[in-house]
């Protein structure tokens, strides 16, 4: 028996497990897969390094600020 799911947000748990496969959800998913599919897809890998770096060292500060730091278009704590 061949499946095709177009879409398997609406397949039950059962349904899933019994095809063999595990289902995540992109709304589970944090950036981390989408940055490091874009850096391994850069030709030059040193500058995919430098990259990787750069977001290891700023990504979650800036996103932790952009959703926590501001209270009511106040700027309530500063990037360490």
């Amino acid at each position: 028996v061949v499946l095709e799911e177009e879409d398997l947000s609406v397949a039950s748990p059962a349904t899933v497990s019994r095809c063999g496969m595990v289902y995540v959800d992109p709304k589970n998913l944090n950036y981390e897969p989408f940055i490091g599919k874009w850096c391994n897809g850069r030709e030059n890998k040193e500058e995919a390094g430098v990259l990787r770096s750069l977001f290891d060292k700023y990504m979650v500060k800036c996103v932790e600020f952009c959703l926590e730091g501001v209270d009511d278009e106040v700027i309530g704590k500063m990037l360490s």
